[in-house]
């Protein structure tokens, strides 16, 4: 019995779930970072209710990375790529942030910045990014 191929949406659906899990059992999230990040900005800047807020949410959503990435993955499967997309990117987006920061300390310090989870963190960083940009939409219009 013969087996079909996968479809683009299909190879992005398992891409997209495995980078969630990898996420998800590394704990690489972008809310240390943003954290961080927003310290230095309150010292640079001074207190500011402004500042705390977009705080709060830049570490909210930095926090749930794997979570929207998984809930990406089941917008793939479901056929509703362009939510699936905005998921990932709001997964990924604040995580890839962080880690880019986090690589550049971590080497101006002279440590090897992926080593354990971070190997997995960046892993799924990575293939969240391909299963994004492998899912194709459907025309709105024919």
């Amino acid at each position: 019995m013969a087996r079909r191929r996968l479809t683009d949406n299909e190879k992005a659906t398992i891409l997209a779930a495995v980078s969630g899990i990898l996420l998800l059992l590394s704990g690489v999230t972008g809310a240390s970072q943003w954290r961080r990040t927003f310290a230095f900005l309150e010292i640079v800047l001074g207190p500011s209710v402004v500042l705390f807020v977009v705080r709060v949410i830049f570490v909210a959503l930095g926090s749930v990375g794997g979570i929207f990435v998984l809930l990406g993955a089941y917008a793939f499967r479901e056929k509703r790529i362009r939510l699936g997309k905005v998921l990932i990117l709001l997964g990924t987006g604040f995580t890839l942030v962080s880690l880019i920061l986090y690589v550049i300390l971590q080497l101006q310090h002279g440590d090897l910045p992926f080593v354990g989870a971070g190997a997995l963190g960046a892993t799924g960083v990575v293939l969240s990014i391909v299963a994004r940009y492998k899912a194709k939409p459907r025309p709105l219009l024919r």
